[in-house]
Formats: C-alpha cells, structure tokens, sequence
C-alpha cells in the first residue's frame, strides 16, 4: 500500500525526518498518519524535517497492457474500480447511495427493512480524487538483462504495450506492471472527475470511454451495422464479428474480474482523468 499524510504530505519514499526520533513510520492501517504528525510534540518541533506537501497526491494505478495501448491512442479516459466498496458490495442490491460530501466522501444507507441492519450508515472514501497525479503501473522490463552497453540508444526501460519484439531475444522475460517502480513510469494521469454507480448502469458514452478497442470496417460495414466493438472473450487471431459498446465493456470487464463479478452488479468507483506531463 503506497502511503501519504494527510497532514505532511510524507510517503514511503520522502519520510519525515527528527534528529532524535529519526524517520517516521505509519500509524494506521489506510497509510493516512505518519507518528511524527500523531505526536503534536514531534510534528510542531522545529527539528522535524516535514517534507514539502504537494497540492495533489502521486499515487500508483494498474493497467492491463491493452488499457495502456487505449490510454496512449487517447481512447481510454476513464476506469471503473471496486477498491474501497467491498462492506457494500458484499449484499450491493440492499445499500443506498445517499450523497457524496466534502472531500469525496460517500454516504451509503442499508435498506433492507427486514434486516437488523436497517438504516445503517456507512461513508466510504475513494481511492483516488479530483487532481490527484497518477502514474501507470504496466508490464515492463530493462534491457540491462540483455547485458546492452548502458551508452547504448536502447538501454532503459521498455514496456510491453509498445508492440517491440523484445521477447524473440533469448533470457528476455517481462515483468507485471504489479512490481514496476515509479522511476520506470512514463504514462501519468490527472483525475478530473470521480463518481459512483453501479457496474451495470454504464451507459454506451462511457463503454466507449473505457478504452474498448474499435473494430475497422468497412464503409458499408458501418451504414449496415454501425460501430462495432472488440469481444476480450476471444482470442485476438480469432475472427470475430464484433460487439455493441455495452456488451465489449462487459467482455472487457469479466476478462479481467470475472464473469460472476458482472454477474453481482456491484458498486463502482468511475474515475476520469486526462494525460499530463508530470513535472519533477
């Protein structure tokens, strides 16, 4: 769990600093409290080296390789997720979405009248909000494994959603985006907008949104049927006749959560974000 103060703006990376106390360490489970902050005797001590807060927090997000490909041809500008919803998404049909509030936090009520739970309040706080940096965790790899002169043009990170045929060299082997680093990162977003729904609602506007891949057609193609979309149930070197918006999203969706997931119809968090140049 990659954490940030809510006081400071310290993380895992930029601690604080005391010359008695030394590095600061976290105090909750959520990564929100560093212990020098906890201490009001420690964090309004003039000794206590506080890392400067930024406006935004930079946090980590995954993608899948195909998603990366979507972000980078502008096609994906938005992503459904269900982190921080799972109290709710154990009986989704019996909670309430009653408001959203100061700082993105939302309300939820359970109304299943029959239950002694009835009328219960819960407020659940996105994982990202509006204006926090993000950068893109995705499958990659150094060409140091191929023991390349670091002076030579293609020393450095590459990334498996760039198409290049790194794994026809012998030794070659990507690494999931789940362990890359923040150095490697090259893609990093901006969250415009934050909301909740649940899964099924999505309208065709957002499928599209949502990064799924356009089929090419023909001219005639398209007056006969319109638009059709990507079905990720299949193999890509299958030929595939193609899908409405709604039903590639869910294709989409159960190749990466599974179909009983779609199935439950849980709550999600929709982020929308835009691509910026991240300034060190």
């Amino acid at each position: 769990m990659y954490g940030v103060c809510k006081i400071c703006g310290c993380t895992d990376s930029n601690a604080c600093q005391h010359p008695d106390h030394g590095a600061c360490w976290w105090i909750d489970d959520e990564h929100e409290l560093c212990s020098h902050c906890y201490v009001e005797e420690i964090r309004t001590d003039s000794a206590t080296m506080h890392p400067k807060k930024k406006a935004y927090r930079e946090l980590p997000i995954p993608f899948s390789t195909s998603m990366v490909q979507s972000i980078m041809m502008n096609r994906k500008i938005m992503t459904r997720r269900i982190k921080h919803l799972a109290i709710v998404n154990v009986d989704p049909d019996n909670w309430l979405l009653q408001g959203i509030y100061t700082d993105n936090v939302l309300q939820f009520e359970y109304i299943n009248q029959d239950s002694i739970n009835a009328g219960k309040i819960i407020t659940i706080k996105p994982q990202w909000n509006v204006g926090d940096q993000l950068w893109v965790k995705e499958t990659y790899q150094h060409t140091k494994i191929l023991n390349i002169n670091p002076e030579d043009e293609n020393y450095g990170f590459v990334y498996k959603a760039d198409g290049q045929p790194w794994s026809n060299y012998d030794g070659w082997r990507w690494i999931t985006g789940r362990f890359m680093p923040k150095a490697a990162a090259r893609i990093w977003l901006e969250v415009t907008d934050v909301r909740c729904e649940r899964l099924q609602n999505i309208s065709t506007e957002d499928c599209i949104a949502e990064g799924i891949l356009p089929l090419n057609m023909s001219a005639a193609q398209l007056a006969e049927q319109g638009q059709k979309y990507f079905d990720y149930s299949k193999p890509k070197q299958y030929f595939i006749d193609g899908l409405d918006p709604f039903w590639s999203f869910n294709s989409l969706w159960c190749s990466i959560n599974g179909g009983d997931s779609w199935d439950a119809n849980p709550w999600v968090f929709v982020y929308t974000f835009k691509r910026i140049n991240h300034e060190n």
